[in-house]
């Protein structure tokens, strides 16, 4: 009787381990840090501020900038690779630019963007404003440097007589596990 037991256990136990996992429905991997952000916004904000998962204070605007700023220090010095560790932006400007490069080789791609596409990858001046505008996420207004130490100018499009030249440009930077990436592309010039 014993060794019947043993055996209807046994079975029992290979033909359970014998099923075929369920697939696993979370499709968090492959959505961007802009998407990840609006739902750790939308989490954070229908619940009270005491269950928040994300419980900030101030130096987390302050992190959020010195980011911003050393992500724009990398990328003005051609620095890519340093530069797209803070990088949580998109890249489908860039692969339209550049169909010839492996979408997976983004600093190629960051070099092509700053060097031949049009982006301006200049370091920043100075930051005109901040401001924490919701979970994880900050806005800055910034101002540029030429390569020259001159204010650059983004100059209205002729034609345009809804335009005026720009020297403030406002950029966003999110909080993802513990960590800040600008999810703002640097300023197209054509």
């Amino acid at each position: 009787m014993k060794k019947l037991t043993l055996l209807l256990l046994s079975i029992t136990l290979i033909s359970g381990s014998c099923t075929k996992p369920k697939p696993v429905e979370d499709n968090n991997l492959l959505r961007s840090p802009q998407e990840t952000a609006k739902t750790m916004t939308d989490l954070d904000s229908s619940l009270p501020p005491e269950q928040s998962p994300l419980i900030e204070d101030d130096s987390d605007l302050k992190n959020a900038e010195k980011h911003l700023v050393w992500f724009f220090d990398f990328i003005a010095d051609h620095n890519y690779n340093q530069g797209l560790s803070l990088y949580g932006g998109g890249y489908a400007n860039l692969y339209d630019w550049n169909p010839d490069v492996d979408p997976f080789d983004k600093p190629l791609l960051f070099s092509r963007g700053c060097e031949q596409n049009g982006w301006r990858c200049l370091k920043i001046k100075s930051v005109t404003s901040k401001e924490r505008i919701g979970p994880g996420k900050y806005s800055f207004k910034v101002q540029f440097l030429n390569p020259d130490g001159t204010l650059f100018v983004k100059h209205a499009l002729e034609g345009q007589e809804d335009q005026t030249d720009q020297t403030e440009f406002t950029y966003e930077v999110v909080k993802l596990n513990g960590k800040f990436y600008v999810i703002t592309e640097p300023q197209y010039v054509s």
